[in-house]
């Protein structure tokens, strides 16, 4: 099995089972429009079966073949018309692929291509609010003589590390410290700009009148 994405134009491997990483590694950033069968089936959104190794070298003369395998599902993963990825299932032995096991294939494909559409998506959305977060913490905290100032940053929810509040220590002068906490409002990424953090500084450091 190999599963491979759609990154920037080109075939990703993000995961293989059964074949040597010596082999696999050849076919990893395949471009979309190469004649390999893994590509072309994004091409047409059809999936292609090999049932022996005749019929895959047939159609891929130069094509290498790892260790005795004997069969092939090519098969599109595609999510409301748009390409993801594609999977590739080989076996040791002949395989007609009777109508059956080809729907179930193809139904198959569908739920992996979700799955993995999802979890990029996911990725996407936490990397984004990362970087947020990021703008909105200060990277360290100035110092403040005969005081030891230090912070720690826990979001609400469980097993996450990015909730979109801020805070920060700021030194309009000398002989002054003010501490500064800000609680975004809204939920999911964080819905306050990096801005935030320099309009709380600028008003911290007006003077403070009697």
């Amino acid at each position: 099995m190999v599963l491979m994405a759609v990154e920037e134009g080109r075939l990703r491997i993000v995961g293989h089972r059964g074949y040597r990483p010596g082999f696999i590694t050849g076919f990893d950033g395949a471009p979309l429009t190469s004649s390999v069968t893994n590509a072309q089936v994004l091409a047409t959104g059809a999936p292609v079966f090999f049932s022996s190794y005749e019929e895959f070298r047939s159609a891929h003369p130069t094509a290498p073949r790892h260790e005795g395998r004997n069969a092939w599902a090519f098969l599109p993963l595609t999510v409301s018309g748009r390409s993801v990825g594609s999977l590739i299932l080989s076996y040791d032995q002949p395989r007609p692929f009777p109508p059956a096991e080809r729907a179930l294939l193809t139904s198959l494909a569908g739920l992996i291509a979700q799955a993995l559409d999802r979890a990029r998506l996911y990725d996407a959305k936490h990397a984004l609010a990362h970087t947020l977060q990021t703008g909105l913490l200060p990277h360290t905290l100035p110092p403040v003589p005969d005081l030891e100032v230090t912070a720690r940053y826990r979001p609400a929810g469980h097993g996450m590390d990015i909730g979109g509040d801020f805070y920060d220590l700021i030194r309009p002068s000398p002989s002054t410290v003010v501490a500064a906490i800000g609680d975004v409002q809204g939920q999911g990424r964080p819905s306050l700009p990096r801005p935030a953090r320099p309009t709380v500084t600028d008003a911290a450091a007006q003077p403070v009148r009697p």
